[in-house]
């Protein structure tokens, strides 16, 4: 009876899944459309909360995917993100510019304990994957050394 060896593979053979790393632009565009499409849909639904939840779960997610040197753009875009967005939602369906105006700061002024929580969140998440070096790095790139 013959028996026959398995074949012996070399780690290299099998490359790791690839991680998906984002760029600045892309998480910042990526927040961006998140946040108008759950706003856009909170507009036409009247179901705040999800366009909170979605500003939370995509920031947390940008911030977890976005690659390593990039993270500070990201890190102090949020709450403009957010406002941005809602401006353009609210530009697009109210009626009016001072309708506009009053829906944006309703719609911020109700969000804001979640913009807050999402903002320190994406904070924490980036902090942990290296923003405090890009810090110091563009700290030491203003001096001139």
């Amino acid at each position: 009876m013959e028996t026959r060896d398995k074949p012996r593979y070399k780690a290299a053979q099998y490359p790791q899944a690839q991680r998906i790393q984002l760029t600045a632009r892309g998480s910042v565009l990526g927040l961006f459309a998140g946040c108008f499409l759950t706003l856009l849909f909170a507009d036409w639904t009247g179901w705040t909360a999800v366009a909170d939840l979605a500003f939370v779960a995509g920031g947390s997610t940008a911030a977890w995917y976005t690659k390593r040197g990039a993270l500070l753009p990201l890190a102090v875009s949020p709450p403009v993100i957010f406002f941005a967005a809602c401006a353009c939602v609210q530009l697009l369906t109210a009626s009016g510019t001072l309708t506009a105006t009053t829906g944006i700061l309703v719609t911020l002024g109700t969000s804001s304990p979640w913009l807050f929580f999402g903002t320190a969140l994406i904070l924490v998440i980036a902090a942990s994957r290296g923003l405090p070096g890009e810090i110091a790095d563009l700290i030491a790139d203003l001096r001139g050394r």
